[in-house]
């Protein structure tokens, strides 16, 4: 798959320093990955990391969490529990169509849940 991936979850703190603009104070600790924006595969980096004091405020873990991705034209929002973690707009090109994925990243074992999808068209890229 290629294009945006809103995240959840933890990653070490010093893939956020090495994927991103961002250099956490801690590099040996894990970082919520909860909110940010990630291009998977044409930049392979972070375009937008969550702010942390939102996450750590608004973040249920072990519990249902609200994540709720706006994309109109080349603007994307995504919002944590009622909180906007990011506002984002592309300035590359990029094709304005294409396909919902919901994924879990390689690794370690882990379970991942969805419930209560819903997916809306928007009546146009303005909204």
């Amino acid at each position: 798959m290629s294009g945006y991936q809103a995240d959840v979850g933890f990653i070490p703190a010093r893939a956020i320093a090495r994927l991103s603009d961002v250099t956490p104070t801690d590099l040996d600790s894990k970082y919520p990955l909860w909110g940010s924006l990630y291009d998977k595969s044409r930049r392979r980096r972070i375009l937008a990391v969550a702010d942390r004091s939102i996450v750590d405020r608004v973040l249920k873990e072990d519990d249902w969490n609200e994540i709720h991705v706006k994309a109109a034209g080349r603007r994307i929002e995504i919002r944590l529990n009622g909180e906007t973690t990011v506002d984002f707009v592309e300035e590359e090109y990029v094709p304005l169509s294409g396909v919902i994925c919901l994924q879990v990243h390689a690794g370690e074992p882990v379970e991942v849940r969805y419930r209560d999808i819903q997916i809306r068209r928007l009546e146009s890229a303005s909204n």
